[in-house]
């Protein structure tokens, strides 16, 4: 005579129904979010070294981000640095122009266009710092206001904040490079030119008319002079600015590489595999419908319907 199924086999079932539904909502959940677990406690093992893998792609998102700011403001002082070698350049013509046709008409206006181009090209903001003041990046590193304030110091020197020094920033785990060249380095040879002849302006033979004195050609020949280590200290700067350019860019493309590769490993570690999780979603469905179809069947089994 056949068994009739004992109240343990009812609950059997029960109970590999609600397992087959808890694995099929962690199935669902991996397949809508694209990830494995939730948290680090779903990772179980692989959670250190998942935690491990975060951290160091962290790291490296951190440089990659200063690399590129840091690119970004060098990028801006390149420009900077064109223009003020432009300015030298054009008011080294006039200069010479000058001297070669004998008139002194148009100096003074060429020495003011200088100075006031100088003077905000090396004042230059980037993010609200002034990036060639060094580590002084919250005050503007030319105090003067005019040629008249720059004729009236002791030195050229004086026109620019004392005790400027380089502002590093560290691109790499192991590499920390100088922001740029600073104001009185690139500019003060340049600032010397201008208050030199300022104060010959101001002087007794400084009314520059239609024609040049023997004075004032003598002076005109000594700025021409002058404006030759005044362009090499502009050069300098652009050559110190387009050096920490190059390693910049370098290690940004390192960076780069650093995150992608970190991120795939992340993504590897911690990402669904949704073609196995398709099947495996199929296949709990399927035992899902199994076994409530079974629990039915038995919730209607009853002595009558057996005898």
């Amino acid at each position: 005579m056949t068994r009739i199924a004992s109240a343990s086999f009812p609950q059997a079932t029960i109970s590999s129904l609600l397992a087959n539904q808890s694995q099929l909502l962690d199935v669902q959940r991996q397949v809508s979010s694209g990830f494995v677990a939730q948290d680090l406690q779903g990772f179980a093992a692989d959670a250190g070294r998942l935690v491990s893998t975060q951290s160091l792609f962290a790291r490296a998102s951190a440089f990659e981000s200063q690399a590129n700011v840091l690119s970004q403001r060098l990028n801006v002082q390149a420009e900077v640095l064109t223009g003020l070698s432009d300015g030298v350049a054009a008011f080294t013509g006039t200069i010479q122009d000058a001297i070669a046709v004998n008139t002194g008409v148009g100096v003074e206006a060429a020495l003011q266009t200088l100075f006031t181009e100088a003077r905000s090209f090396l004042n230059t903001q980037f993010a609200g710092q002034f990036v060639f003041a060094g580590t002084q990046s919250e005050t503007a590193p030319v105090q003067v206001a005019s040629l008249a304030d720059l004729a009236a110091l002791p030195t050229a020197a004086e026109s620019f904040i004392p005790d400027l020094s380089n502002q590093l920033q560290r691109i790499s785990g192991s590499e920390t490079i100088a922001a740029g060249p600073l104001a009185d380095e690139v500019g003060g040879p340049l600032f010397a030119v201008l208050q030199r002849l300022q104060q010959f302006i101001d002087g007794p033979n400084g009314n520059f008319g239609a024609q040049l004195t023997d004075a004032q050609r003598t002076e005109l020949t000594g700025i021409l002079a002058d404006l030759e280590p005044a362009r090499q200290a502009v050069l300098a700067g652009q050559v110190q600015n387009g050096q920490a350019q190059a390693q910049t860019e370098r290690a940004l493309i390192r960076a780069e590489a650093e995150t992608n590769v970190l991120n795939n490993l992340i993504v590897d570690q911690s990402a669904a595999n949704l073609a196995e999780l398709a099947v495996e979603l199929n296949t709990l469905e399927t035992q899902l419908q199994a076994t409530a179809a079974i629990f039915g069947n038995i919730q209607d089994l009853n002595l009558l319907s057996v005898l």
